[in-house]
């Protein structure tokens, strides 16, 4: 696998996504299209099957501290 940075942005003229080429052009992405559409339980399956991100309990609300801002 190559390391290569690709840099994206989106225009402000027209709101466009565009990649931004190394010589300083642009190069349009394609439009993806609309997110597929997902069941309530679908969502709710894949939020729980995320070891990082896993629900508040109150357990696990105890353990939290405040971070300043």
């Amino acid at each position: 696998m190559k390391d290569e940075i690709i840099i994206v942005r989106r225009r402000k003229t027209d709101a466009k996504l565009v990649r931004v080429l190394p010589e300083g052009g642009e190069r349009v992405l394609p439009d993806p299209g609309p997110l597929p559409r997902r069941s309530n339980a679908a969502i709710e399956a894949a939020a729980l099957s995320d070891p990082d991100n896993q629900p508040r309990t109150p357990e696990r609300e105890q353990k939290l501290r405040r971070i300043p801002q």
